[in-house]
């Protein structure tokens, strides 16, 4: 058992009604500790500390025979609220002015970032607890980089570049700080030691996915160029859960209301359309679902095409 308001002790029920007596009946039943008695009858409640108690149970019949038993009951402090903790990841346009774009409380969501071509994409972990380092893993487009923060705040890159330029990009090798265009898994894990030592937290974990809007007379870059979408600054979507379970079902959160005539096409990643689903939305909605249960769909990546009267077309990484 644990102890449940963390006052240093817990209520513990105590059950004898298994003894039995085959010629008679039971007439007393005792419970001891080291000798001490705490309690009597069938099933009292006894209040024990925490730790580990070894309780003797003594049962007579109406013949004076007596029998014992005992049992181990381990009374546990609770958690202390201070494991080290990601709360959230906000993502940040660290060119010039560091505006934050967005910050994603939910493990495993998607998102979709349409940047300007210099923008700089940086991400800071938010911890909460006994954190002493924050550990970073990014993959993406031919990248696989590994980063540990040991000094809050706790970011992939960006924070340190008026020390160290290349901090910004590191693994591009200048400071640029430009990610490619493409899709990306970040997972971060908070730890109570330095170096990534002590107590780990769980690993918070976001994918998603970077284009950028094109310059005038130039094409967009994009991680699904097939879908020729009009890559300008679009709309911010959360896509989850992630992966989709059995029901196939995509719930949708958007970074502003939508509404008008929205259509959803969610294509493979050759581009081939395995559905096209036509929404009039008549009031104003920054929340839709959207129901992929009629198709058969196997395990893997998929992109989900927005447009709208109203929006313009936006893409979502979506995983089976």
């Amino acid at each position: 058992v644990t102890d449940s308001d963390n006052n240093g002790s817990q209520a513990v029920s105590l059950n004898g009604a298994a003894s039995t007596d085959a010629d008679g009946t039971i007439v007393s039943y005792v419970w001891t500790e080291n000798g001490a008695q705490i309690a009597t009858g069938v099933s009292p409640s006894v209040t024990l500390s925490v730790g580990t108690h070894t309780i003797t149970l003594t049962v007579a019949d109406d013949d004076g025979v007596i029998d014992t038993d005992e049992v181990i009951v381990t009374v546990n402090a609770p958690a202390s609220g201070n494991e080290p903790t990601i709360q959230s990841l906000t993502f940040v346009d660290a060119t010039g002015t560091d505006t934050e774009l967005l910050t994603i409380s939910t493990s495993g969501i998607s998102q979709i970032f349409t940047l300007t071509p210099t923008a700089k994409l940086a991400t800071r972990a938010n911890t909460s607890g006994n954190v002493a380092s924050v550990g970073f893993v990014l993959t993406g487009p031919g990248i696989n980089f590994s980063k540990t923060e040991n000094i809050a705040p706790y970011t992939i890159f960006g924070d340190l570049a008026p020390i160290n330029p290349n901090d910004l990009n590191p693994y591009l090798g200048n400071s640029t700080g430009v990610l490619p265009a493409g899709a990306y898994t970040l997972a971060v894990t908070a730890y109570s030691g330095a170096n990534l030592g002590g107590t780990k937290g769980s690993t918070f974990t976001v994918n998603f996915t970077i284009s950028y809007s094109a310059a005038k007379g130039e094409q967009a870059a994009t991680s699904a160029e097939d879908l020729n979408i009009d890559q300008e600054p679009a709309l911010l979507v959360n896509a989850y859960p992630v992966p989709m379970d059995n029901r196939q079902e995509l719930h949708l959160e958007f970074s502003r209301a939508i509404q008008g005539k929205v259509s959803f096409t969610l294509v493979s990643l050759s581009g081939s359309v395995l559905d096209n689903q036509n929404l009039d939305l008549g009031n104003t909605t920054k929340e839709l679902t959207i129901k992929f249960g009629h198709l058969t769909m196997a395990q893997g990546t998929y992109y989900l095409k927005i447009q709208g009267d109203e929006l313009k077309a936006t893409q979502v990484r979506v995983l089976k």
